[in-house]
Protein backbone atom coordinates (compact mmCIF):
# COMPACT_ATOMS: atom_id res chain seq x y z
CA UNK A 1 0.00 0.00 0.00
CA UNK A 2 1.36 3.41 -1.15
CA UNK A 3 1.12 6.27 1.91
CA UNK A 4 1.16 9.71 -0.61
CA UNK A 5 3.79 12.14 0.27
CA UNK A 6 1.12 14.44 1.66
CA UNK A 7 0.66 12.21 4.68
CA UNK A 8 3.93 12.18 5.66
CA UNK A 9 3.43 15.21 7.88
CA UNK A 10 5.48 13.85 10.82
CA UNK A 11 8.75 14.20 8.01
CA UNK A 12 8.18 18.40 8.76
CA UNK A 13 7.37 18.39 12.18
CA UNK A 14 10.06 20.86 12.88
CA UNK A 15 7.87 22.99 10.97
CA UNK A 16 5.17 22.47 12.33
CA UNK A 17 6.43 22.75 15.83
CA UNK A 18 8.12 25.83 15.10
CA UNK A 19 4.54 27.00 13.59
CA UNK A 20 3.00 26.92 16.96
CA UNK A 21 5.79 28.49 18.51
CA UNK A 22 5.12 31.68 16.33
CA UNK A 23 1.90 32.09 15.94
CA UNK A 24 1.84 31.95 19.86
CA UNK A 25 4.59 34.92 19.81
CA UNK A 26 2.49 36.82 17.55
CA UNK A 27 -0.41 36.78 19.97
CA UNK A 28 1.95 37.64 22.65
CA UNK A 29 3.27 40.09 20.79
CA UNK A 30 0.01 41.24 19.54
CA UNK A 31 -1.78 41.99 23.26
CA UNK A 32 1.50 43.63 24.00
CA UNK A 33 0.93 46.27 21.31
CA UNK A 34 -2.81 46.44 21.83
CA UNK A 35 -1.97 47.27 25.92
CA UNK A 36 0.80 48.46 25.88
CA UNK A 37 1.23 50.70 22.71
CA UNK A 38 -1.80 51.46 21.80
CA UNK A 39 -2.57 52.65 25.60
CA UNK A 40 -5.20 50.21 25.67
CA UNK A 41 -6.58 48.55 28.73
CA UNK A 42 -5.59 45.19 29.76
CA UNK A 43 -8.21 44.37 32.55
CA UNK A 44 -9.67 42.01 30.33
CA UNK A 45 -6.61 39.70 30.53
CA UNK A 46 -7.05 39.64 34.46
CA UNK A 47 -11.30 39.79 34.95
CA UNK A 48 -11.82 36.87 33.24
CA UNK A 49 -8.98 34.80 31.41
CA UNK A 50 -10.07 35.92 28.05
CA UNK A 51 -6.72 36.09 26.57
CA UNK A 52 -5.25 33.27 28.85
CA UNK A 53 -7.69 31.20 27.07
CA UNK A 54 -6.29 32.19 23.53
CA UNK A 55 -2.62 31.65 24.72
CA UNK A 56 -3.20 28.05 25.57
CA UNK A 57 -5.24 26.99 22.54
CA UNK A 58 -4.23 28.93 19.66
CA UNK A 59 -0.75 26.54 19.76
CA UNK A 60 -3.63 23.31 19.64
CA UNK A 61 -5.43 25.25 17.07
CA UNK A 62 -2.72 26.29 14.45
CA UNK A 63 -1.53 22.27 14.90
CA UNK A 64 -5.26 21.18 13.79
CA UNK A 65 -5.34 23.03 10.89
CA UNK A 66 -1.52 21.98 9.97
CA UNK A 67 -2.65 18.44 10.07
CA UNK A 68 -6.17 19.21 8.29
CA UNK A 69 -4.64 21.53 5.13
CA UNK A 70 -1.28 19.09 4.91
CA UNK A 71 0.62 21.80 3.42
CA UNK A 72 3.94 20.68 3.83
CA UNK A 73 5.01 18.56 1.60
CA UNK A 74 7.11 20.06 -1.05
CA UNK A 75 8.04 23.00 1.84
CA UNK A 76 11.42 22.19 1.30
CA UNK A 77 11.08 22.95 -2.57
CA UNK A 78 9.32 26.33 -2.44
CA UNK A 79 10.24 29.58 -3.13
CA UNK A 80 10.11 32.69 -1.37
CA UNK A 81 7.30 33.78 -3.51
CA UNK A 82 5.17 30.61 -2.59
CA UNK A 83 5.90 30.39 0.85
CA UNK A 84 4.76 33.67 1.29
CA UNK A 85 1.11 32.39 -0.25
CA UNK A 86 1.35 29.16 1.90
CA UNK A 87 1.66 31.61 5.16
CA UNK A 88 -0.89 33.31 4.37
CA UNK A 89 -3.25 30.93 3.98
CA UNK A 90 -2.00 29.23 7.36
CA UNK A 91 -2.18 32.17 9.52
CA UNK A 92 -6.23 32.87 8.15
CA UNK A 93 -6.80 29.83 8.80
CA UNK A 94 -5.53 30.18 12.10
CA UNK A 95 -7.44 33.09 12.68
CA UNK A 96 -10.57 32.04 11.17
CA UNK A 97 -11.33 29.00 13.52
CA UNK A 98 -9.85 30.81 16.56
CA UNK A 99 -12.46 33.42 15.82
CA UNK A 100 -15.17 31.30 15.77
CA UNK A 101 -14.08 29.60 18.72
CA UNK A 102 -13.91 32.42 20.82
CA UNK A 103 -17.78 32.85 19.68
CA UNK A 104 -18.42 29.06 20.45
CA UNK A 105 -17.05 29.11 23.90
CA UNK A 106 -18.74 32.43 24.87
CA UNK A 107 -16.13 33.41 27.65
CA UNK A 108 -16.95 36.90 27.72
CA UNK A 109 -19.20 40.02 25.45
CA UNK A 110 -15.48 41.55 25.88
CA UNK A 111 -12.78 41.14 22.99
CA UNK A 112 -10.83 43.47 21.45
CA UNK A 113 -10.64 43.02 17.62
CA UNK A 114 -7.78 44.49 17.67
CA UNK A 115 -6.11 41.49 18.84
CA UNK A 116 -7.37 39.80 15.86
CA UNK A 117 -6.12 41.55 13.63
CA UNK A 118 -2.73 41.86 14.74
CA UNK A 119 -2.24 38.38 15.52
CA UNK A 120 -2.96 37.52 11.47
CA UNK A 121 -0.67 40.12 10.08
CA UNK A 122 2.09 39.83 13.01
CA UNK A 123 1.49 35.74 12.39
CA UNK A 124 2.65 36.49 8.85
CA UNK A 125 5.23 37.72 9.40
CA UNK A 126 6.93 35.62 12.07
CA UNK A 127 5.94 32.19 10.41
CA UNK A 128 7.21 33.25 7.01
CA UNK A 129 10.34 34.90 8.77
CA UNK A 130 10.67 31.40 10.51
CA UNK A 131 9.91 29.46 7.61
CA UNK A 132 12.50 30.81 5.16
CA UNK A 133 15.41 30.70 8.06
CA UNK A 134 14.61 27.17 9.04
CA UNK A 135 14.69 26.01 5.51
CA UNK A 136 18.36 27.32 4.65
CA UNK A 137 19.68 25.93 8.04
CA UNK A 138 18.14 22.49 7.71
CA UNK A 139 19.58 22.58 3.37
CA UNK A 140 22.96 23.79 4.90
CA UNK A 141 23.41 21.07 8.17
CA UNK A 142 21.17 18.42 6.48
CA UNK A 143 19.07 18.36 9.72
CA UNK A 144 16.65 16.33 8.24
CA UNK A 145 13.74 14.34 10.55
CA UNK A 146 14.65 10.68 10.73
CA UNK A 147 11.21 8.79 11.82
CA UNK A 148 10.43 5.11 11.78
CA UNK A 149 7.88 5.64 9.09
CA UNK A 150 10.52 6.81 6.55
CA UNK A 151 10.35 4.76 3.35
CA UNK A 152 13.21 2.17 2.13
CA UNK A 153 13.78 3.49 -1.30
CA UNK A 154 16.07 1.46 -4.35
CA UNK A 155 16.95 3.06 -7.27
CA UNK A 156 17.46 2.16 -10.69
CA UNK A 157 18.90 3.66 -13.35
CA UNK A 158 21.73 3.50 -16.22
CA UNK A 159 24.68 5.12 -16.97
CA UNK A 160 22.81 7.89 -19.45
CA UNK A 161 20.14 8.85 -16.49
CA UNK A 162 22.38 8.75 -13.87
CA UNK A 163 23.57 12.61 -14.34
CA UNK A 164 19.85 13.32 -13.78
CA UNK A 165 18.99 11.12 -10.96
CA UNK A 166 22.13 12.36 -9.26
CA UNK A 167 21.02 16.14 -9.57
CA UNK A 168 17.28 15.37 -8.94
CA UNK A 169 16.90 12.22 -6.18
CA UNK A 170 20.73 11.72 -4.77
CA UNK A 171 21.22 15.17 -3.87
CA UNK A 172 17.62 16.80 -3.53
CA UNK A 173 16.26 13.99 -1.17
CA UNK A 174 16.05 16.28 1.70
CA UNK A 175 15.70 13.31 4.16
CA UNK A 176 12.09 11.87 2.35
CA UNK A 177 13.61 8.82 2.01
CA UNK A 178 15.97 6.13 3.23
CA UNK A 179 17.80 5.72 -0.26
CA UNK A 180 19.38 1.80 1.10
CA UNK A 181 20.93 1.24 -2.00
CA UNK A 182 21.33 1.83 -6.29
CA UNK A 183 21.28 -0.43 -9.19
CA UNK A 184 23.29 0.43 -12.40
CA UNK A 185 21.46 -1.83 -15.00
CA UNK A 186 23.99 -1.80 -17.72
CA UNK A 187 27.12 -1.50 -15.32
CA UNK A 188 27.73 -4.74 -13.57
CA UNK A 189 31.34 -3.51 -12.52
CA UNK A 190 30.25 -0.53 -10.47
CA UNK A 191 28.41 -3.34 -7.93
CA UNK A 192 29.81 -3.26 -4.64
CA UNK A 193 31.07 0.62 -5.12
CA UNK A 194 29.34 4.03 -3.91
CA UNK A 195 28.03 7.02 -6.25
CA UNK A 196 27.11 10.00 -4.15
CA UNK A 197 27.50 7.93 -0.84
CA UNK A 198 24.83 5.42 -2.17
CA UNK A 199 25.81 1.40 -2.67
CA UNK A 200 25.40 -0.38 -5.47
CA UNK A 201 23.35 -3.39 -4.65
CA UNK A 202 22.53 -5.02 -7.01
CA UNK A 203 22.70 -5.93 -11.19
CA UNK A 204 20.29 -5.93 -13.73
CA UNK A 205 20.03 -9.56 -13.68
CA UNK A 206 19.18 -10.42 -9.85
CA UNK A 207 17.52 -6.81 -8.86
CA UNK A 208 14.15 -9.03 -8.73
CA UNK A 209 16.20 -11.45 -6.15
CA UNK A 210 17.02 -8.37 -4.08
CA UNK A 211 13.91 -7.09 -3.95
CA UNK A 212 12.17 -10.11 -2.83
CA UNK A 213 14.78 -11.17 0.54
CA UNK A 214 15.38 -7.67 1.08
CA UNK A 215 13.34 -4.96 3.25
CA UNK A 216 12.50 -2.45 0.56
CA UNK A 217 8.71 -0.05 0.87
CA UNK A 218 9.75 1.65 -2.82
CA UNK A 219 11.66 1.91 -6.02
CA UNK A 220 12.56 4.67 -7.73
CA UNK A 221 12.79 3.69 -12.01
CA UNK A 222 14.63 6.00 -14.29
CA UNK A 223 16.06 4.21 -17.38
CA UNK A 224 16.90 6.74 -20.49
CA UNK A 225 18.37 3.84 -22.98
CA UNK A 226 15.64 2.51 -25.55
CA UNK A 227 16.96 -0.93 -24.84
CA UNK A 228 15.98 -1.11 -21.17
CA UNK A 229 12.08 -1.27 -21.71
CA UNK A 230 11.87 -4.64 -21.96
CA UNK A 231 13.74 -5.39 -18.70
CA UNK A 232 11.91 -2.15 -17.34
CA UNK A 233 8.30 -4.03 -18.04
CA UNK A 234 9.79 -6.88 -16.43
CA UNK A 235 11.06 -5.12 -13.32
CA UNK A 236 7.59 -3.23 -13.01
CA UNK A 237 6.00 -6.08 -13.61
CA UNK A 238 7.54 -8.60 -10.28
CA UNK A 239 7.11 -5.01 -8.49
CA UNK A 240 3.53 -5.07 -8.90
CA UNK A 241 3.13 -8.46 -8.33
CA UNK A 242 5.11 -8.66 -4.96
CA UNK A 243 3.52 -5.25 -3.67
CA UNK A 244 6.24 -3.02 -4.02
CA UNK A 245 5.43 1.10 -4.38
CA UNK A 246 7.13 2.30 -7.75
CA UNK A 247 7.99 5.70 -8.77
CA UNK A 248 8.73 6.04 -12.23
CA UNK A 249 9.73 9.18 -13.69
CA UNK A 250 7.30 10.74 -15.88
CA UNK A 251 9.93 12.53 -17.93
CA UNK A 252 10.98 9.13 -19.81
CA UNK A 253 8.30 6.51 -18.63
CA UNK A 254 6.81 3.57 -20.35
CA UNK A 255 3.33 3.79 -21.46
CA UNK A 256 2.25 0.40 -19.56
CA UNK A 257 1.65 1.25 -15.80
CA UNK A 258 -0.26 -0.17 -12.94
CA UNK A 259 -3.67 0.72 -11.89
CA UNK A 260 -3.39 2.63 -9.09
CA UNK A 261 -1.01 5.66 -9.48
CA UNK A 262 -0.91 9.37 -8.25
CA UNK A 263 1.59 12.36 -9.24
CA UNK A 264 4.66 12.53 -7.29
CA UNK A 265 7.81 14.19 -7.22
CA UNK A 266 11.43 12.41 -5.90
CA UNK A 267 13.32 14.87 -5.41
CA UNK A 268 12.83 17.30 -8.72
CA UNK A 269 11.71 14.39 -10.59
CA UNK A 270 8.35 14.67 -11.22
CA UNK A 271 7.06 10.62 -11.34
CA UNK A 272 3.95 8.72 -11.09
CA UNK A 273 3.86 6.05 -8.46
CA UNK A 274 1.75 2.85 -8.77
CA UNK A 275 0.89 0.71 -6.03
CA UNK A 276 -2.23 -1.49 -5.37
CA UNK A 277 -3.99 0.57 -3.28
CA UNK A 278 -3.36 4.36 -2.67
CA UNK A 279 -3.87 5.83 1.26
CA UNK A 280 -5.45 9.15 1.77
CA UNK A 281 -4.14 11.37 4.69
CA UNK A 282 -7.50 11.05 6.60
CA UNK A 283 -7.33 6.95 6.12
CA UNK A 284 -3.86 6.62 7.37
CA UNK A 285 -4.63 7.99 10.46
CA UNK A 286 -7.97 6.92 11.19
CA UNK A 287 -5.71 3.35 10.64
CA UNK A 288 -3.30 4.25 13.27
CA UNK A 289 -5.53 6.12 15.77
CA UNK A 290 -8.16 2.85 15.65
CA UNK A 291 -4.92 0.99 16.58
CA UNK A 292 -3.45 2.82 19.23
CA UNK A 293 -7.25 2.40 20.98
CA UNK A 294 -7.56 -1.28 20.37
CA UNK A 295 -3.65 -1.83 21.43
CA UNK A 296 -4.21 0.18 24.73
CA UNK A 297 -7.38 -2.00 25.30
CA UNK A 298 -6.14 -5.21 24.40
CA UNK A 299 -2.76 -4.54 26.27
CA UNK A 300 -5.26 -4.20 29.59
CA UNK A 301 -6.74 -7.35 28.54
CA UNK A 302 -3.53 -9.49 27.91
CA UNK A 303 -2.69 -8.45 31.81
CA UNK A 304 -5.19 -9.29 33.35
CA UNK A 305 -5.05 -12.91 30.89
CA UNK A 306 -2.09 -12.87 32.40
CA UNK A 307 -2.64 -12.96 36.00
CA UNK A 308 -4.84 -16.27 35.38
CA UNK A 309 -3.50 -18.17 32.58
CA UNK A 310 0.52 -17.36 33.05
CA UNK A 311 0.55 -19.54 36.42
CA UNK A 312 -1.17 -22.60 34.31
CA UNK A 313 0.97 -22.04 31.39
CA UNK A 314 4.51 -22.33 33.72
CA UNK A 315 3.20 -25.04 35.85
CA UNK A 316 1.92 -27.68 32.36
CA UNK A 317 5.48 -26.54 30.87
CA UNK A 318 8.07 -24.74 32.95
CA UNK A 319 9.72 -22.08 31.09
CA UNK A 320 8.80 -18.20 29.84
CA UNK A 321 5.30 -17.68 29.67
CA UNK A 322 5.73 -15.51 26.47
CA UNK A 323 6.61 -16.40 23.46
CA UNK A 324 8.94 -14.43 21.00
CA UNK A 325 9.75 -15.00 17.51
CA UNK A 326 10.94 -13.04 14.37
CA UNK A 327 7.92 -12.41 11.77
CA UNK A 328 8.31 -11.03 8.22
CA UNK A 329 6.64 -7.63 8.51
CA UNK A 330 5.67 -4.30 5.89
CA UNK A 331 7.28 -4.98 2.92
CA UNK A 332 9.89 -7.63 4.65
CA UNK A 333 10.53 -5.95 8.04
CA UNK A 334 11.55 -8.14 10.26
CA UNK A 335 10.24 -7.58 13.90
CA UNK A 336 9.78 -9.60 17.02
CA UNK A 337 5.72 -10.70 17.67
CA UNK A 338 4.79 -11.58 21.20
CA UNK A 339 2.39 -14.51 21.99
CA UNK A 340 1.37 -16.47 24.91
CA UNK A 341 3.30 -19.72 24.65
CA UNK A 342 0.97 -22.47 23.94
CA UNK A 343 3.66 -25.02 22.78
CA UNK A 344 5.95 -26.80 24.71
CA UNK A 345 9.94 -25.19 25.01
CA UNK A 346 11.21 -27.49 21.85
CA UNK A 347 8.51 -26.82 19.26
CA UNK A 348 10.72 -25.34 16.93
CA UNK A 349 13.17 -28.17 16.83
CA UNK A 350 10.21 -30.52 16.22
CA UNK A 351 8.33 -28.55 13.84
CA UNK A 352 10.64 -30.53 10.98
CA UNK A 353 9.81 -33.66 12.02
CA UNK A 354 6.39 -32.89 11.72
CA UNK A 355 6.25 -31.19 7.81
CA UNK A 356 5.11 -34.22 6.18
CA UNK A 357 1.65 -33.62 7.73
CA UNK A 358 1.76 -29.88 6.74
CA UNK A 359 -1.94 -29.29 5.55
CA UNK A 360 -0.44 -26.82 3.48
CA UNK A 361 1.28 -28.98 0.66
CA UNK A 362 3.71 -26.36 -0.54
CA UNK A 363 5.21 -25.54 2.95
CA UNK A 364 4.50 -21.18 2.98
CA UNK A 365 2.41 -21.78 5.79
CA UNK A 366 2.19 -24.41 8.58
CA UNK A 367 -1.06 -25.93 9.71
CA UNK A 368 -1.80 -29.43 10.98
CA UNK A 369 -4.58 -30.49 13.09
CA UNK A 370 -4.05 -32.07 16.90
CA UNK A 371 -0.45 -30.70 17.01
CA UNK A 372 1.50 -32.38 19.49
CA UNK A 373 3.81 -30.12 19.91
CA UNK A 374 0.85 -27.95 22.03
CA UNK A 375 1.37 -28.06 25.71
CA UNK A 376 -1.55 -30.40 26.72
CA UNK A 377 -1.61 -31.72 22.77
CA UNK A 378 -1.52 -35.50 23.80
CA UNK A 379 -4.72 -35.36 25.15
CA UNK A 380 -6.19 -32.11 23.53
CA UNK A 381 -7.03 -30.66 27.20
CA UNK A 382 -3.81 -28.52 27.77
CA UNK A 383 -3.83 -24.58 28.56
CA UNK A 384 -2.09 -24.43 24.98
CA UNK A 385 -5.30 -26.21 23.51
CA UNK A 386 -7.29 -24.16 25.46
CA UNK A 387 -5.81 -20.39 24.63
CA UNK A 388 -5.35 -21.70 21.12
CA UNK A 389 -9.29 -22.77 20.84
CA UNK A 390 -9.90 -19.45 21.84
CA UNK A 391 -7.41 -17.20 20.31
CA UNK A 392 -6.16 -16.09 23.66
CA UNK A 393 -2.44 -16.55 22.80
CA UNK A 394 -2.81 -13.77 20.19
CA UNK A 395 -3.46 -11.04 22.66
CA UNK A 396 0.25 -9.98 23.59
CA UNK A 397 0.68 -9.23 19.86
CA UNK A 398 -1.20 -5.66 20.79
CA UNK A 399 2.31 -4.67 22.55
CA UNK A 400 2.78 -5.08 18.52
CA UNK A 401 0.42 -2.94 17.51
CA UNK A 402 1.46 -0.11 19.81
CA UNK A 403 4.51 -0.43 18.87
CA UNK A 404 3.77 -0.02 15.02
CA UNK A 405 5.09 -3.40 13.90
CA UNK A 406 1.65 -4.71 13.51
CA UNK A 407 -1.97 -3.36 13.18
CA UNK A 408 -5.25 -4.80 14.41
CA UNK A 409 -6.85 -5.88 11.26
CA UNK A 410 -3.94 -6.79 8.18
CA UNK A 411 -2.41 -10.03 7.15
CA UNK A 412 -0.48 -12.80 9.04
CA UNK A 413 3.15 -12.25 9.49
CA UNK A 414 4.95 -15.48 8.06
CA UNK A 415 8.36 -16.96 9.63
CA UNK A 416 11.42 -16.47 8.25
CA UNK A 417 11.51 -19.58 6.61
CA UNK A 418 7.89 -19.44 5.08
CA UNK A 419 9.22 -16.03 3.79
CA UNK A 420 12.16 -17.29 1.95
CA UNK A 421 10.18 -19.77 0.36
CA UNK A 422 7.97 -16.69 -1.11
CA UNK A 423 7.48 -16.28 -5.16
CA UNK A 424 7.42 -12.74 -6.66
CA UNK A 425 3.34 -12.88 -6.35
CA UNK A 426 3.66 -13.94 -2.88
CA UNK A 427 5.53 -10.72 -1.38
CA UNK A 428 2.41 -8.38 -2.34
CA UNK A 429 0.79 -10.23 0.47
CA UNK A 430 2.93 -8.31 3.22
CA UNK A 431 3.11 -4.46 1.17
CA UNK A 432 0.86 -3.62 4.12
CA UNK A 433 1.53 -3.99 8.33
CA UNK A 434 0.12 -7.67 9.28
CA UNK A 435 -2.10 -7.63 11.28
CA UNK A 436 -3.95 -9.96 14.38
CA UNK A 437 -6.44 -11.08 12.16
CA UNK A 438 -7.27 -10.77 8.81
CA UNK A 439 -9.39 -11.67 5.57
CA UNK A 440 -8.01 -14.79 5.34
CA UNK A 441 -8.89 -15.98 9.32
CA UNK A 442 -12.63 -15.11 9.01
CA UNK A 443 -12.91 -16.73 6.11
CA UNK A 444 -12.51 -20.17 7.75
CA UNK A 445 -9.21 -20.26 8.20
CA UNK A 446 -8.48 -23.94 8.99
CA UNK A 447 -10.21 -24.67 6.13
CA UNK A 448 -8.29 -23.06 3.34
CA UNK A 449 -5.01 -25.73 2.56
CA UNK A 450 -3.62 -23.30 -0.86
CA UNK A 451 -1.78 -21.02 -0.09
CA UNK A 452 -2.35 -18.89 -3.09
CA UNK A 453 -6.16 -18.95 -1.93
CA UNK A 454 -4.71 -16.83 0.87
CA UNK A 455 -2.29 -14.53 -1.27
CA UNK A 456 -5.77 -13.57 -2.99
CA UNK A 457 -8.01 -12.69 0.24
CA UNK A 458 -5.07 -10.23 1.47
CA UNK A 459 -4.29 -8.88 -2.06
CA UNK A 460 -8.41 -8.02 -1.84
CA UNK A 461 -8.14 -6.48 0.84
CA UNK A 462 -5.48 -4.66 0.56
CA UNK A 463 -7.06 -3.09 -2.77
CA UNK A 464 -10.45 -2.49 -1.08
CA UNK A 465 -9.39 -1.91 2.07
CA UNK A 466 -11.67 0.77 4.06
CA UNK A 467 -12.33 1.50 7.76
CA UNK A 468 -15.24 -0.34 7.14
CA UNK A 469 -14.23 -3.26 6.13
CA UNK A 470 -11.57 -3.49 9.30
CA UNK A 471 -15.02 -2.78 11.14
CA UNK A 472 -16.06 -6.31 9.22
CA UNK A 473 -13.62 -8.02 9.36
CA UNK A 474 -13.23 -6.86 13.46
CA UNK A 475 -16.95 -8.25 14.29
CA UNK A 476 -16.28 -11.57 12.34
CA UNK A 477 -13.28 -12.18 13.82
CA UNK A 478 -15.22 -11.77 17.44
CA UNK A 479 -17.94 -14.52 16.73
CA UNK A 480 -15.40 -16.21 15.07
CA UNK A 481 -13.91 -16.60 18.57
CA UNK A 482 -17.06 -17.51 20.18
CA UNK A 483 -18.21 -19.97 18.40
CA UNK A 484 -14.72 -21.61 17.47
CA UNK A 485 -14.86 -21.67 13.42
CA UNK A 486 -11.42 -22.37 11.96
CA UNK A 487 -10.10 -22.47 15.08
CA UNK A 488 -7.70 -25.01 16.45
Amino acid sequence: MYQKKTSRWLMHIDFIALDMLFIELAYLFAFYLRGYVMHETNDIWIKDGTYVIGLIFIPFIDFFVSIITSKFDDILRRDAKKEFKYTVYKVTYDTCVYIVFIFLIRVTKYYSRSIFILTWVIGIIFIFTERIIWKKIVKKFKLFIVSAGRPRMLVITDKNDLKEVKKGVLSKNHGAYDIIGMVLVDDDSKLGKEINGIKIVATKDDVLDYLCREWVDEVFISLKEKNDREFEKKLVYGCTVMGVTMHENIGIMMNEIGKRQVVDMIGECVTVSSALRVATVSEVIIKRCTDIIGGLVGVLFTLILCIFIGPIIYIQSPGPIFFKQTRIGKNGRRFKMYKFRSMYMDAEERKKELMAKNKVSDGLMFKIENDPRIIGGENGKGIGNFIRKHSLDEFPQFINVLKGDMSIIGTRPPTEDEWEKYDLEHRKRMSIKPGITGMWQVSGRSNITEFDKVVALDVEYIANWSVWLDLKILCKTVLNVFIDDGSY
